[in-house]
């Protein structure tokens, strides 16, 4: 009897043991979720708006809007119904997370990026970028960005629009002479077009006749992309971050690091083999140029080493091909839509342009003064990165008068200002005349400052590959329609997602017709 109670006893305390544990730990959790409510109200004196939902806060919204058919149509409406906020103030799981609306707090924010470093949901992507310019921080992304800023010079981006000319017709009259044009799905074909202008821009030569486990490199890259998203997004991920991604508990973990080591063995090899081969005559491509980099400063701290090459290309290749590609794909949907006579005279530059070919300078392309607007309204209604990735606060400081604790995640709600009411009339309407300068409907108020329309970052962090993506987007863009007509399906509804870039959550497929044939 007395043992039965004696068993009866232990049991009884070792479920009071889990009991108390159980209770300190809910008891933690609510406290720290009841300072997080507090700081986020106490936000609202500062113009922010705030945003509590336990556990995920503000990718609850997120992940509810994107239902509804766009992720970012929160940040939208809050912009037009609220212009007066200043930021967003919410949560992800137990830290703080605010999102920057008001220009001159973006201002401060991206004018000193010393105070952050990359926030441990930057894990996965940094994956597969590396030390590139977007993830590396410090002293290694000074020397980084000092290297790649002596290379992306005027005379480098004027030599390469023959190679985007070129590659652009070529995959064009691929695209159709293999489909005939019909059901194309163009953000895949503009990605094709970009990706493969990144290797022949990086590596001075054309890759596609070579394959990763049988697949072409561009399409092989696509589904890394397509990888990081499904990773991303992943319970496991969610959960326990990149830890629990790398225990490869399901198959699209262990597909993500397979694809991901093949394709730098893969990009390694090519650089290993061009070193091999390298001389002062060679063709000066990107890898040419910081292979040269390389070794004039091999003696000293300026050096970069084969894997930071690498990082290097990993983060032109993944980022120029899917945000041009993206951008490109809402040009040529917002096109189809303008009136008959804006068409009429958008195709006219177009012609102009895909008329001087190879010899078309950047003085021609700038020039093309409604394909520049059109582009820019198509950033401005569905930017590529409404987003930067997550910073996180080093130490407690101050961005303007708000307070930043330690451990706070910082972003910049771009897209916000691009819908609000106090820069643009009538923000949900697309209308290229806002970026003509002389046109009644200029929109003055957005040009007065410079961090209100921001769609390649700005600041030390700026994107150094925007001037080469425009280019890209210019002549890619008056390729096509200088070429070709096309046809969007009638019942075709645009829902916009946040994946690894913002753009359509449904493929838009075009029925294509060579303008030659009319």
């Amino acid at each position: 009897m007395q043992e039965a109670i004696g068993k009866l006893w232990s049991q009884l305390s070792f479920w009071k043991l889990v009991l108390t544990f159980f209770l300190l730990l809910v008891l933690r959790i609510s406290w720290k979720f009841s300072r997080i409510w507090l700081e986020i109200r106490r936000l609202r004196s500062y113009g922010a708006e705030p945003y509590f939902k336990f556990p995920i806060g503000i990718f609850y919204l997120l992940f509810q809007y994107e239902q509804k058919g766009d992720t970012m149509g929160w940040n939208k409406a809050l912009a037009r119904e609220k212009p007066q906020v200043r930021l967003i103030a919410s949560h992800f799981m137990g830290k703080i997370h605010l999102q920057l609306i008001d220009p001159d707090l973006i201002k401060d924010f991206l004018s000193d990026q010393t105070r952050y470093t990359k926030s441990d949901a930057t894990d996965l992507p940094s994956l597969i970028f590396g030390n590139g310019l977007v993830f590396s921080e410090g002293k290694t992304w000074k020397r980084h960005r000092r290297a790649i800023s002596e290379i992306f010079r005027f005379d480098f981006l004027s030599s390469q629009i023959p190679t985007i000319v070129d590659t652009a017709k070529e995959l064009f009259k691929a695209e159709f002479s293999e489909n005939n044009g019909k059901k194309v799905d163009i953000l895949t074909l503009y990605q094709r077009i970009t990706g493969t202008l990144i290797f022949r821009i990086f590596f001075g030569k054309d890759l596609q006749n070579l394959d990763i486990e049988g697949i072409k490199p561009t399409e092989y890259i696509t589904r890394i992309i397509t990888l990081i998203e499904q990773n991303t997004n992943s319970l496991e991920n969610l959960l326990f971050g990149l830890p629990g991604v790398k225990l490869k508990l399901f198959e699209r973990n262990r597909q993500l690091f397979r694809s991901e080591q093949n394709f730098k063995a893969f990009c390694l090899k090519v650089i290993q083999e061009r070193k091999k081969s390298q001389n002062s005559a060679a063709k000066k491509d990107l890898l040419g140029l910081l292979l040269e980099y390389q070794q004039d400063n091999a003696s000293n701290d300026e050096g970069m080493s084969d894997a930071e090459v690498l990082d290097q290309f990993m983060t032109f290749f993944i980022a120029g091909m899917d945000t041009t590609g993206h951008l490109l794909t809402m040009m040529t949907y917002h096109f189809y839509y303008l009136p008959k006579e804006l068409q009429a005279a958008i195709l006219a530059e177009a012609e102009e342009i895909s008329k001087a070919g190879i010899h078309a300078t950047p003085d021609v392309l700038n020039k093309s003064e409604l394909t520049n607007a059109l582009m820019k309204e198509s950033l401005r209604i569905s930017i590529p990165t409404p987003l930067l990735f997550d910073r996180e606060a080093l130490h407690d400081h101050f961005i303007g008068d708000i307070r930043i604790c330690k451990e706070t995640r910082v972003n910049c709600s771009f897209v916000s200002n691009h819908y609000s009411p106090n820069y643009f009339k009538e923000p949900t309407k697309f209308n290229i005349y806002r970026w003509v300068q002389g046109h009644e409907d200029f929109e003055h108020n957005a040009m007065k400052n410079p961090f209100v329309f921001v769609p390649f970052s700005a600041g030390p962090r700026n994107c150094i590959g925007q001037h080469l993506a425009m280019n890209e987007a210019r002549l890619i863009f008056s390729t096509f329609i200088s070429n070709f007509k096309y046809q969007l399906p009638e019942d075709y509804v645009l829902k916009l997602k946040v994946g690894f870039m913002y753009g359509p959550a449904e493929t838009i497929y075009l029925d294509i017709q060579n303008r030659k044939e009319d």
